[in-house]
């Protein structure tokens, strides 16, 4: 199953990874900006009653590491295991603070493997592995010292910023809520926050954090697609010479339907409301409906677009079908192939869980969106738009391959690129046959609501 309302928060991916990766690294932050960093070595000590490991107040003792844990007592091994200990988060300690992080690192780990239940060590292991880019590493002994100490502010923020920048959003959202949670007051926790949220395609909730960066985002894309749409209008509706769409006339009209629903998601958002994707691609699909039937379709070469819609004869209608099933068939053996090989269940195409939630929220609307807008919406700008414009210069063979090739792109579904380019190739191939974009969005329809049943009535799928 593809949708385009994936297409959305999949765009949005990259643009927030930029906008996370271009943030100043902890160590080096912005001039006259406040530090954005893990809490020095000595800040997190001074917090916790304990002098700094470089000084110490007036009359008290100098500060060495905290004991091991109970357990290194337990052993019996607690008094050549604490000075070992000692002396390893003495010099990592001074490591850090210096900022030589590799070295940090090692001395952290040993202090790790001396003490595995040491939250300081798996702390700062994780601070060392955060400056150094390795965010993998990082997130796992900030799980670990999260598990120490579940209530740490510093161990659950820098665990979610972890997270994200490994690009893991969804996994992050849940740490870096619960440190908001902690210290409500933290601008890290609520920047980071948001931006998971967008990425994770959170938009309800990313509208709750920051409600009016939400609503001037969706505002300022409002404009700019009703700037579009009407310059696009001077050219759809009046009947022109031309025998072929044009291809950046095409293009133009795909990039539409995608900066609409991006304006539509964020202003539904910031009013609220839910599942906000699919709708967000419905209402910005509207419009390019009423312009195939009342401009394109008066085009010279509108014939595709004219109501009322051709679906060709039985033995088209047949073929067609049988090939949906056969695409299935062989999207399912490839999905079978390769849980063999590797031993790991087949990902799951990125609009699975937002069909899931789109049904759970409201199946008729989902229904409606999925089943049948998206399709009709999908086929004008493929195998309209794009497929006559292909035409006119690659011919019918390229127009078919090509519009095909483009379609799958659009859906950026890595793991199902060759069910999708089956697919467009049936879909490709049922406009050629019949003339009309009526089967091809019947077909698309077809197979958008087997999807939608098997996540209905079939067994549970993987999250």
């Amino acid at each position: 199953m593809r949708n385009v309302p994936s297409f959305v928060a999949i765009l949005l991916f990259p643009f927030v990874t930029y906008v996370a990766s271009a943030r100043p690294a902890p160590s080096a932050p912005p001039s006259g900006a406040k530090k954005w960093s893990p809490p020095d070595v000595s800040v997190r000590l001074q917090t916790s009653g304990k002098p700094t490991p470089s000084a110490s107040p007036s009359g008290a003792k100098e500060w060495s590491p905290p004991d091991v844990s109970v357990k290194l007592q337990a052993s019996g091994k607690e008094s050549a295991s604490a000075k070992t200990l000692r002396e390893h988060l003495s010099i990592a300690a001074r490591l850090y603070r210096d900022k030589h992080y590799p070295e940090a690192a090692s001395e952290y780990e040993k202090c790790v493997e001396i003490d595995p239940a040491d939250f300081q060590a798996n702390l700062f292991l994780g601070f060392s592995y955060y400056h150094l880019r390795r965010f993998d590493a990082a997130a796992k002994a900030l799980r670990r010292a999260c598990e120490l100490n579940p209530e740490d502010f510093d161990a659950n923020v820098w665990l979610g910023v972890s997270l994200a920048r490994g690009g893991l959003f969804k996994e992050a959202i849940v740490d870096l809520e619960k440190a908001r949670a902690l210290k409500p007051e933290s601008d890290l926790a609520r920047r980071e926050l948001f931006t998971a949220l967008l990425a994770g395609a959170e938009f309800s909730k990313a509208s709750a954090v920051y409600p009016k960066v939400i609503w001037f985002i969706g505002l300022v894309l409002l404009v700019i697609y009703c700037l579009w749409l009407a310059a696009l209008l001077p050219f759809s509706l009046p009947v022109r010479a031309k025998m072929f769409p044009g291809f950046w006339f095409s293009i133009a009209w795909l990039g539409l339907f995608i900066e609409g629903q991006i304006a539509f998601l964020f202003l539904l958002a910031s009013l609220g409301l839910r599942e906000v994707i699919l709708n967000g691609a419905m209402i910005a699909g509207l419009p390019i409906v009423a312009a195939a039937f009342f401009g394109f379709a008066r085009q010279p070469w509108g014939e595709p677009f004219k109501w009322p819609l051709r679906f060709g004869g039985v033995k088209i209608i047949v073929i067609s079908v049988l090939l949906i099933f056969a695409m299935l068939l062989v999207s399912g053996a490839f999905g079978q192939l390769y849980t063999h090989l590797t031993h790991k269940p087949f990902p799951l195409q990125r609009t699975i869980p937002l069909i899931r939630s789109a049904l759970l929220a409201n199946p008729a609307t989902a229904w409606i969106g999925i089943a049948l807008v998206i399709p009709c919406v999908e086929e004008i700008l493929f195998r309209g738009l794009l497929f006559g414009a292909f035409q006119k210069s690659m011919g019918v063979t390229g127009a078919v391959l090509a519009s095909a090739f483009i379609f799958v792109c659009i859906h950026l579904q890595l793991f199902g690129f060759l069910g999708l380019f089956m697919l467009g190739l049936i879909l490709a191939w049922a406009r050629l046959k019949t003339g009309s974009l009526g089967l091809p969005i019947a077909l698309h329809g077809l197979n958008n609501a087997i999807a939608m049943a098997v996540i209905t009535f079939g067994p549970p799928l993987p999250s």
